[in-house]
């Protein structure tokens, strides 16, 4: 991401950059029930900045491959391990 930043997209395309202000949006809303559910239960919410960083920047590569494996067991009626 650093290197499309720069206008080298060799690995990362204009489209994956769109994609991180929904992440950080739906980051934002993920923190902010787990905070009202957290201060349910009498806890709180440590604030660990390189933590929100490495989830921001690494649940797309994480969460991505396993939707389209997904996607492709459903649409070869392949039997699905959960």
């Amino acid at each position: 991401m650093v290197l499309a930043c720069f206008g080298i997209f060799a690995i990362i395309g204009p489209m994956t950059l769109a994609v991180l202000p929904l992440n950080g949006l739906i980051a934002a809303v993920m923190y902010t029930h787990s905070r009202c559910a957290y201060k349910a239960q009498g806890l709180r919410v440590r604030h660990a900045r390189l933590g929100f960083l490495a989830f921001f920047l690494i649940y797309q590569l994480v969460i991505s491959p396993a939707s389209v494996g997904g996607y492709t067991q459903e649409q070869l009626h392949l039997r699905k391990r959960w």
